[in-house]
């Protein structure tokens, strides 16, 4: 099994899986910096449950498990954020 990698954008962290795959609520904080990443992805999701067709549950070493999503469900995500920023949590 391949490591995992800790990522990091402006200064916020986030996991990824070997094969590129990160961590989603984490990578949602980071670029958005929102301090409730769990309830925007709720929202958002509930708007376009086709995202999580993209999501996948992954056991991270430290025992977690997360959804994690790849570039394609990412650039996805990133551009139906900007959409929910304004709502706040």
């Amino acid at each position: 099994m391949e490591p995992e990698l800790r990522l990091e954008l402006d200064g916020m962290p986030f996991d990824s899986t070997a094969d590129g795959k990160v961590a989603v609520l984490e990578a949602v904080s980071s670029v958005t910096g929102v301090e409730c990443p769990q309830s925007l992805w709720k929202r958002l999701t509930s708007d376009h449950p086709e995202i999580l067709d993209y999501c996948q549950a992954h056991s991270f070493q430290d025992g977690t498990e997360r959804l994690v999503v790849g570039v394609e469900g990412w650039e996805k995500i990133i551009t139906l954020l900007p959409e929910y920023l304004s709502d706040g949590c």
